[in-house]
């Protein structure tokens, strides 16, 4: 009988223990989205220093670092971005992994959401963060799932600031008209996109291919 009832007190106290933990990391997680959706730098630093977060794999094994990585981008959170690029700032392959994260089911970086929400600061603090210019090119010519890529992004942002933070990193001639040329599935390209937004964007996409 006392045997028995160990084995009911373990595993109530086992059960209990799941439970506290379940309760940790859900608490964990939520704090971790309001600071990420607020923009609070100094309580995602605080945050990341209790997490004891200093690679890749620690920060993606954050609970709900993907959706709170979207809304920094999404927002415009510049001061949270570059907290977060300081962690990698020593090593560039670490940073190109998380540079290239795709943050929602549609295929997006983060550099595609902040070009889509016209928050050009956080764009350009990505691409200084980068020292290889083949990898600066490389984010802009990825394409989301829909086709879409970060010059079209841009463009439906209507700025021009985004639309030449893109172009500015991909300075050749073939690969710069592919990217303007590039169909999302609803048959859009960064041309029509920005004609039907503003049309000195428009022009100015098409200075870019005028040989």
């Amino acid at each position: 009988k006392s045997h028995k009832f160990y084995n009911v007190t373990r595993k109530k106290d086992e059960f209990e223990s799941l439970k506290l933990v379940s309760s940790l990391k859900n608490n964990a997680r939520k704090q971790l989205l309001t600071l990420c959706d607020t923009g609070s730098h100094k309580g995602i630093s605080e945050f990341l220093i209790k997490a004891r977060v200093k690679t890749l794999e620690d920060l993606c094994a954050l609970d709900g670092m993907a959706a709170g990585l979207k809304q920094v981008y999404k927002h415009g959170h510049l001061k949270v971005l570059k907290i977060l690029l300081a962690l990698f700032a020593a090593d560039q392959e670490q940073l190109r992994g998380f540079l290239f994260m795709l943050l929602d089911d549609t295929g997006r970086t983060g550099f595609m959401i902040a070009l889509g929400r016209g928050h050009t600061g956080c764009a350009k603090a990505v691409l200084a963060a980068v020292k290889d210019d083949n990898v600066k090119q490389e984010l802009a010519l990825t394409v989301a799932k829909n086709g879409s890529t970060s010059l079209i992004f841009a463009a439906e942002a209507a700025s021009l600031d985004a639309v030449k933070c893109v172009l500015s990193v991909v300075p050749d001639y073939e690969p710069k008209l592919k990217l303007i040329q590039s169909k999302d599935s609803a048959g859009s390209t960064a041309f029509s996109a920005a004609f039907r937004r503003d049309i000195a964007i428009a022009q100015y996409i098409l200075s870019e291919i005028k040989e």
